[in-house]
């Protein structure tokens, strides 16, 4: 006889990719504490058993063989009774075929099995590669109730779910490894699941994995949804959570989740609880790369400039000021300034800071190289001349922070983001030498706001310290990288004001060049400018170390082009007429 109501735990746990000691630790840990709580159903992210995304790894028989085991572990853990568990693994098939998988377990039983039928192959996913899609689907059943069970990108189109209310589910529960990206939430609950609650009239449970995992960060964020299309339930972002809701069943009305915990939802349009959200992405995506990884430590070399001084900011608030050290790296070119801005930076978080001038080193390849430089101003390639000295001193500093890290100092953090990242403003085995680009995927505009916003707020769970964590000057000096006399970016580069829209129009928007001027209000010229500089940087991306994703298109996974192309603007110039 069906139960009134059920009582079902949202697992929003962080699990790590074929790390299946820590996972199966992970849902244990979860099992027991709704265990305890009297939960009749928990229900965990897609994909549990191994931690999304897999890639290619799903293709190993002995991670197959893995998952199967801890499946089996699994099972024989639920026979003590109640609660049931509904986990994620890949399962080979008959034939060969490979699903994505959702597994009902009950008292040391398989109650039920679903595979994943909408395959995602945009942006950073690519599960068409590797897993075959599901075919008809059906609500599994459980205590007298038919759950109608979605796997992260059925709830995004309208079939699966109408597949199951078709078959009379009483209500969708979706398992998900959605990443974060700025306005996700929003998309979710408004663009998805209101959609699918509208169109079904069914409550719906989204549980949703949290954590960093390479390049993509899941913030978690796990809600119910009533046929109303209120949320009575929102689990927080950002960090594990095992919260209970409870579905009521009634016979006469349609099954509804009763009010439980609610977190805030952020307002899209209130940019401080924006820059708060993208600041709790990035500090989660350089812990978890850490932790996953097995680092404790980082160093990073301090300029006293914006970037430096946020990535820092962003390592104390991740690990702790004592596991950041800083480096200042000074050249004939750095003033004084910049120096002591570094200092008091360092002082401000809490972190040590050493120097470490690299004067003498820079003078001592010159001199071994100064007939070659002398040849080249004779020839007349005076720009070149002057590029490569003033790469010298960047890879001269990459080489010494590498050879720190190599010495067992830390994981090195670059320091560059997403408008030089685009346009190629940064130095190959120089200031892009590291193993992780905490803000790469964030523009120099957005940097200054972060800084602006870090100084006035701590958000939750921040190891960093209380008030302003970077000097005022740092923010509003103009930026320079201090590789030649009174450098400035704006020798280089337009103003980062005008440079970002069109970088984000280009690059997230795919508009065309025609249309990006006419969006920001730019010269033709400009654009294309800009859009030859995006191009011609392809090859330092490629060799570029990954970091945090938080834009609707970053440049790893989601981001393909060819190398060997010309750039989009002399791609698009008349053929020749005599051809």
């Amino acid at each position: 006889m069906a139960q009134d109501f059920l009582k079902i735990v949202s697992a929003q746990i962080n699990t790590s990719v074929n790390n299946f000691q820590r996972n199966y630790q992970k849902i244990q840990d979860a099992y027991l504490m709704a265990r305890a709580q009297g939960a009749d159903l928990v229900v965990f992210p897609e994909l549990t058993i191994t931690g999304y995304p897999l890639e290619d790894s799903v293709r190993q028989p002995d991670i197959l063989e893995q998952s199967q085991a801890v499946l089996a572990k699994l099972k024989e853990m639920t026979k003590q009774g109640d609660p049931a568990i509904l986990v994620g693994l890949p399962q080979r098939m008959e034939g060969g075929r490979l699903f994505n998988t959702a597994v009902l377990l009950h008292k040391g039983v398989e109650k039920g099995m679903v595979r994943k039928i909408a395959l995602p192959n945009y942006d950073v996913f690519d599960e068409k590669r590797n897993y075959q899609a599901g075919g008809e689907t059906a609500p599994l059943s459980f205590k007298g109730h038919k759950l109608g069970v979605l796997i992260c990108e059925d709830i995004w189109t309208p079939d699966v779910a109408a597949q199951l209310k078709r078959q009379d589910a009483e209500v969708l529960i979706a398992m998900n490894a959605s990443p974060f990206q700025m306005g996700k939430l929003d998309t979710r609950l408004h663009d998805v699941v209101g959609k699918r609650v509208q169109e079904t009239g069914l409550a719906t449970l989204y549980v949703n994995q949290v954590g960093g995992q390479d390049e993509v960060v899941f913030d978690g964020a796990s809600f119910a949804m009533n046929p109303d299309k209120t949320v009575p339930f929102l689990s927080r972002s950002f960090s594990e959570q095992i919260d209970m809701v409870v579905l009521k069943c009634g016979a006469r009305e349609p099954a509804r989740f009763a009010p439980a915990f609610r977190a805030h939802i952020p307002n899209v349009n209130n940019r401080d609880e924006m820059l708060e959200q993208v600041w709790n992405a990035l500090v989660l995506g350089v812990r978890d790369y850490f932790d996953k990884e097995g680092f404790s430590q980082a160093i990073l070399g301090m300029s006293g400039g914006i970037d430096s001084a946020v990535v820092a900011a962003l390592a104390v608030d991740a690990l702790g000021p004592e596991n950041v050290s800083l480096y200042r790296l000074p050249s004939r070119f750095t003033s004084q300034m910049s120096n002591d801005d570094a200092g008091e930076a360092a002082k401000l978080m809490g972190c040590r800071i050493d120097t470490l001038p690299i004067a003498d080193m820079h003078q001592a390849v010159r001199s071994t190289l100064q007939k070659r430089f002398d040849a080249a101003l004779q020839e007349g390639r005076g720009h070149n001349v002057q590029v490569s000295d003033e790469n010298i001193q960047s890879r001269l500093r990459g080489l010494a922070l590498m050879t720190l890290s190599n010495l067992g100092e830390g994981l090195l953090l670059t320091t560059g983001n997403k408008s030089e990242i685009s346009v190629g403003y940064y130095t190959l085995y120089g200031d892009s030498t590291g193993g992780f680009a905490p803000i790469r995927d964030v523009y120099k505009t957005m940097v200054y706001e972060l800084a602006a916003w870090r100084n006035a707020f701590k958000p939750a769970g921040a190891l960093g310290p209380d008030g302003p964590v970077m000097p005022r000057n740092i923010i509003t000096r103009p930026p320079s990288a201090e590789l030649a006399e009174d450098q400035k970016d704006t020798d280089s580069l337009p103003p980062y004001d005008i440079l970002d829209p069109i970088l984000q129009a280009f690059i997230e928007e795919d508009l065309s060049l025609a249309e990006i001027a006419e969006q920001t209000g730019q010269p033709q010229a400009l654009v294309e400018r800009i859009a030859h500089l995006v191009g011609n940087a392809e090859f330092k991306r490629r060799q570029a170390p990954l970091g945090p994703k938080i834009s609707p298109r970053s440049f790893g996974k989601g981001w393909r082009q060819p190398l060997a192309q010309p750039t989009l603007p002399e791609a698009l110039k008349p053929l020749d007429p005599e051809l």
